[in-house]
């Protein structure tokens, strides 16, 4: 008498895969040589808006070709605990790095590096 639970072979549905190249692919691609956000105000956009249509595209693969809700990439409705967590996590990087840049770099006689660039002016 066998025991063993009869193997179910599952076959990975066709449109999967590119879903996965357009993820995990274009987190590859070497946009900081390509745009070089810190070279201006304009590509620093530039990257910014080439990184929000790679989200949008992967949004509405899934929508419209997998056909699944976002839940299934991890995108579901934030409870009031996610809300405060991310909350409480904002304040705090924000504190660090505060402590960071106005006492421990001038303490290591260090600078940000963007002194003399068009990024020195959103930081002022």
């Amino acid at each position: 008498m066998n025991l063993a639970a009869p193997m179910v072979e599952r076959r990975t549905p066709p449109f999967v895969l590119p879903g996965l190249i357009l993820a995990m692919g274009f987190a590859w691609l070497p946009l900081g040589r390509w745009i070089d956000e810190f070279a201006g105000t304009a590509h620093l956009v530039a990257y910014e808006i080439a990184w929000w249509l790679a989200v949008t595209a992967l949004v509405l693969y899934v929508r419209k070709v997998e056909r699944r809700p976002l839940a299934s990439v991890g995108l579901r409705r934030p409870f009031a605990w996610n809300v405060a967590l991310g909350f409480a996590a904002g304040v705090a990087i924000t504190f660090v790095l505060g402590v960071l840049y106005l006492a421990v770099l001038p303490a290591l006689h260090l600078n940000d590096g963007v002194a003399g660039t068009d990024n020195a002016r959103l930081l002022s």
